[in-house]
């Protein structure tokens, strides 16, 4: 039947289009530009403020990023920092389907430490992600690596009034990827971190061209109308 024969064909076409567009998008770091990353204080107690500076040449490979964090007194943080010079936009970079993530971290003495969560940011709410949490080793002069895969859905809410999940959808917001370091109590004084080696590789879907999501509906358009005049 004719109208059977063009579902069939608009299907194959669609179906191939999903199988061509698979890729890979990166987001990395070993330059840490002025103005690329920023942090600001997500919560805890007696936490006055967080600054970064860019380390010229004392990275793993390249520069790091240094954060610094003060408080007044004994204090606890937490403290998120994106990278915003670059963030993944659904609808030019595709669905994601899975993210791989690396970190190389290294702390500056022995009090200073924090925990590292991978985190995203979308419309003014901040999630992060589950399987990423790490405490750094403590007073190490060599730097240290971390690594791992999650799926998009690995992403929860912890401040903000968006969705209970990361919104990967086509209509989803532009996402910015970074980091929340936490700590409990911290003596006096302020705290350091030094990361070097961002990077993220996020396999994804490409979103169909505008055109080919037209084809689509109007064949199948077509073929719900020759079915029933064919009854």
């Amino acid at each position: 039947m004719k109208w059977m024969a063009l579902l069939v064909s608009g299907l194959m076409f669609a179906s191939e289009l999903s199988t061509l567009s698979a890729g890979l998008v990166t987001i990395h770091d070993r330059t840490f530009s002025n103005g690329t990353w920023a942090a600001s204080v997500l919560g805890g107690t007696n936490v006055s403020s967080v600054s970064l500076s860019r380390l010229i040449g004392q990275g793993v490979t390249g520069d790091a990023l240094r954060t610094t964090i003060n408080g007044s007194g004994a204090f606890t943080f937490d403290v998120q920092q994106f990278k915003q010079d670059r963030p993944f936009v659904t609808v030019d970079d595709g669905v994601i389907e899975s993210i791989g993530w690396e970190i190389w971290y290294k702390v500056e003495n022995s009090s200073q430490f924090a925990s590292w969560r991978l985190a995203a940011r979308q419309a003014g709410t901040t999630y992060v992600a589950n399987s990423t949490y790490f405490e750094p080793q403590l007073f190490s002069a060599n730097w240290q690596r971390r690594h791992g895969t999650i799926a998009p859905n690995a992403f929860s809410r912890v401040s903000g009034p968006g969705s209970v999940t990361l919104d990967t959808s086509v209509g989803g917001a532009p996402i910015e990827f970074g980091y929340i370091l936490s700590r409990g109590v911290f003596l006096t004084g302020n705290t350091s971190y030094r990361a070097s080696f961002f990077t993220l590789d996020i396999q994804t879907t490409a979103v169909p061209e505008p055109s080919s999501l037209v084809f689509i509906g109007t064949t199948l358009a077509m073929a719900i109308s020759i079915r029933r005049r064919s009854r």
